[in-house]
This record gives structure tokens, C-alpha cells and sequence, in this order.
């Protein structure tokens, strides 16, 4: 049965999409002063994240004055799920209200596994943060900076619990991340086996997704911009997925994803396949910048 929004229920969405606008407009400001060499340090810049600080707790209010019940939580999703399908609006507003909605209807499931799942997914958030930030300064990728600083904010406007992360960094992206999942984990008593399955099973479709996406793409599809933006996003993602892998699971992985040799877009001659390489092959390094916090402490 199709849901009929209520006249509060059109109230909240306006409001929800008006303040969503205005923040967006910030991000907007934020990625352009990084681009033109401003950051952190620039006044023009501090000044934004404070009128972003400010925009994000008046956004707060808006849901934290609605009675926001598990059922009208649902029929909300829904309704701006079908918004996003049927309708040309702001897709990157409609996502954001989405995923806020997402994070109080996950406030009602008691069940531990939800909470372990949520501490993962804001992990590989992390990681790929940080490693877009390191891509955004490697002089090897400088002809997709403009993008991926844009790419950046994004991704921070899209999270509301990394947005958080990141405000009270004053945006500043830190050169290593601190890992929660092993310390949620162990505060609800899962055992290490079960929790490296787990994670096999949450992260194998983020993997396999971005592996196949790469692997699809032709060195003709490479020598487009737009399709070479499409591989080193992938990338980020596949990298940030495998970095949560014991090294054991990504050496399977490895030779699992990049055996078929046959396939003319992965052969060993292929931009495609050499991308794919280079992602199995950075995660060593890319380790060195991430703790993982825990309830267990080594015996030094």
C-alpha cells in the first residue's frame, strides 16, 4: 500500500531539504576554497565550517523536534527512496536526510550484529576519507585533484556520523585513523573468528562491486577522464574494504580476483588489471596508518 504523507510528515521533508540546501551550499564553498589552495588555515575557510557547525546543529534540532517512531521512520524512508526514482531532485539532499533516518530507525533494533555493522561501515568511511585526503596530495593523481577534493566533501555531507567525526576536526583530515569495530566487537563479547567472518561476508560486496567495476573497463574506457574517475573511486573503496581484512583474506582475494587471466580487460596488459594490482599491493602501506582500538591490551 502506497504511503500518504501526512501534513506534518510534508512539514518535516521541507524543512529537512531547505536546511539540507543550505549545508550543501557550504560543502559547495569548502571544496572550492581547497581548490584554490585554501584550507584549514584561511580565514574565508574556518569562517564556513563555522557557519557549517551552525547549520548542522539547527539541523539537528529539526530531528530532534519531530516524533520520529519506527513506523513513520519507514514510511519516510520509502517515500524519499521513490522521490529519488521518480522525481530530478537534489539526489545528494534526498541521500543525506535518507541516512539520518537510517541511523534513528537503526536506534530501535537492539540486536548487537546491527551496531557491529554500523562500527564497520563507519570505519571503511574512515579509511576511504583518508585515503581520498592522500590521493588529493599525491602529485600522481594531480589531474583528478579538483574532483576529489570535490568528491571529499561529498562524501562527508552524505554521512551525518562522519560529518560529525570530521566537525570536530574542524575538518582537518588526520594522516591516520583509529579504528572502533574490534572494540565494539569485544564490548558485545563476539569472538574473533566470528567477527573476521563477519566482516568477510559485510565487505565481500563492497569488493567484489568495485573489483567488477574496474575490471569492466577497457583501456579505451581509460583513456576517458570521466572513466579513469570512476576507476580511482573504485579503487579508494576496494583499498579501504581490504584494509579491514585480516592480510591472510586479501592475499586470497587477490589471487581469487586477479587470476582470470582470460578475460581480455584483466590481462596483465590491462590498464584495468594493473589498477586492480596496484589496490592488493598498496594495502601494506597503507596499514601503517591505521590503530585498532580494543578492550584487550597486549602484555608488553
Amino acid at each position: 500500500m502506497k504511503y500518504e504523507l501526512t501534513s506534518e510528515d510534508k512539514k518535516f521533508i521541507n524543512k529537512a531539504t531547505n536546511i539540507g540546501k543550505e549545508i550543501f551550499y557550504i560543502y559547495e564553498q569548502l571544496a572550492n576554497l581547497e581548490i584554490d589552495g585554501k584550507n584549514i588555515d584561511n580565514i574565508e575557510y574556518k569562517s564556513n565550517v563555522s557557519k557549517l557547525r551552525k547549520l548542522v546543529s539547527i539541523e539537528n534540532s529539526i530531528y530532534n523536534m519531530e516524533i520520529l517512531g519506527r513506523d513513520r521512520l519507514k514510511n519516510l524512508i520509502e517515500y524519499i527512496n521513490n522521490i529519488k526514482e521518480t522525481e530530478n531532485m537534489n539526489d545528494f539532499i534526498n541521500t543525506r536526510i535518507i541516512n539520518r533516518l537510517i541511523i534513528i530507525l537503526d536506534k530501535y533494533n537492539k540486536d548487537p550484529i546491527v551496531y557491529l555493522t554500523s562500527s564497520i561501515s563507519d570505519d571503511l568511511e574512515s579509511i576511504t576519507l583518508l585515503l581520498s585526503n592522500d590521493y588529493i596530495n599525491d602529485p600522481k593523481y594531480i589531474e583528478y585533484k579538483n574532483d576529489l577534493i570535490k568528491t571529499k566533501y561529498i562524501r562527508i555531507f552524505l554521512d551525518n556520523r562522519l560529518e560529525t567525526k570530521c566537525l570536530d576536526d574542524d575538518l582537518d583530515i588526520p594522516n591516520n585513523v583509529y579504528l572502533s569495530h574490534k572494540l565494539i566487537s569485544d564490548y558485545l563479547e563476539f569472538d574473533e573468528r566470528f567477527l573476521n567472518t563477519y566482516k568477510m561476508e559485510y565487505l565481500s560486496l563492497f569488493i567484489l562491486s568495485q573489483s567488477s567495476v574496474i575490471a569492466s573497463l577497457s583501456n579505451k574506457d581509460l583513456d576517458s577522464y570521466i572513466e579513469n574517475m570512476k576507476a580511482l573511486i573504485s579503487k579508494l573503496t576496494l583499498k579501504s574494504a581490504l584494509i579491514l581484512l585480516d592480510s591472510s583474506l586479501v592475499d586470497k582475494m587477490y589471487h581469487e580476483i586477479l587470476k582470470s587471466d582470460d578475460n581480455s580487460n584483466n590481462s596483465n596488459h590491462s590498464k584495468s588489471y594493473i589498477i586492480l594490482k596496484e589496490a592488493f599491493e598498496e594495502i601494506e602501506e597503507d596499514r601503517k596508518k591505521i590503530s585498532t582500538v580494543s578492550l584487550h591490551r597486549r602484555k608488553i
